[in-house]
């Protein structure tokens, strides 16, 4: 970004409802040159009715400098995301032109499938694993370590699966909590035992809740805070910032009429004495 300024946006199409990709370029504070890389379609059922459900639509660069997308399986595609020809229901993996990244497991830029609606991914700070959010049909949200080539087994399974086959979640949430974005702190004013630590965003509760994973295995974790952060309305995703340390995230409101709001979470004194940690020091 710093010698291009190129960024990443996904969006729906609101006249097809498409999925898009597009690259922009940000000369001050204009962004300009959209240059799609990649349309996910289809965009309607088959019967003309638009696909509006289970978007997905979460970017993230790894370490290996690709990008990674998730992709839902548009609430009426469900076999698709067992398709490896499709990309709906899956984790993508591509170049920044939007061409397969080498070394797919499919020789597409498929890079995991069997989601049903991810809301977030995260590389942790520490292990440079991929972590992921998942909303469940009305039960079992999971949160998942993505791994190339692996099923996480929607539609067959949600939560624990039935098949060895299958690739387990590292944690369900057996009554749903819409589990949204994710980050994995890197550290700054926060205690060092932080660092690392996954901050994931649930849209019923206006909660950031807290989890650390295993230095032995990233397959084990540990919920450390169920309501490290918590504010009136649906929060919809956190992010660490290299630049202070801080973690930020963003809310809506259940009312119409009044405006989401983006919220930084600082470290104090106080915020350390309390049961969440953080203080929120928020503004529209």
């Amino acid at each position: 970004f710093a010698s291009n300024g190129y960024f990443y946006v996904y969006y729906t199409n609101a006249t097809d409802t498409a999925h898009v990709v597009s690259r922009f370029t940000l000369s001050g504070e204009t962004a300009s040159d959209e240059t799609p890389i990649l349309s996910l379609y289809p965009t309607s059922d088959g019967d003309g009715n638009a696909c509006a459900n289970h978007n997905g639509g979460y970017l993230a660069f790894g370490p290996d400098g690709y990008l990674y997308v998730t992709n839902g399986e548009r609430g009426v595609f469900q076999s698709a995301a067992q398709d490896t020809g499709s990309p709906l229901g899956k984790t993508l993996r591509v170049t920044e032109d939007g061409d397969p990244a080498p070394g797919n497991p499919f020789g597409s830029e498929v890079f995991s499938l069997g989601h049903r609606n991810s809301y977030g991914i995260a590389f942790h700070a520490v292990n440079g694993e991929l972590y992921e959010t998942e909303n469940g049909p009305g039960s079992d949200d999971e949160i998942n370590r993505i791994v190339a080539g692996e099923n996480y087994g929607w539609p067959t399974d949600t939560g624990d699966n039935s098949s060895a086959a299958l690739h387990d979640p590292i944690h369900v949430y057996a009554d749903p909590i819409c589990l949204t974005g994710i980050t994995s702190y890197g550290g700054g004013p926060f205690p060092d035992d932080m660092d690392g630590d996954l901050f994931y965003a649930d849209c019923n509760t206006g909660r950031i809740h807290r989890m650390r994973i295993s230095a032995d295995d990233p397959e084990i974790a540990e919920e450390i805070d169920e309501s490290f952060a918590n504010v009136e309305g649906a929060t919809i995703d956190v992010k660490w910032n290299e630049a202070d340390g801080a973690l930020y995230f963003t809310a809506m409101r259940y009312s119409g009429s009044e405006p989401g709001r983006l919220y930084r979470l600082r470290y104090t004194e106080e915020g350390a004495e309390s049961d969440a940690g953080a203080a929120p020091d928020g503004g529209e």
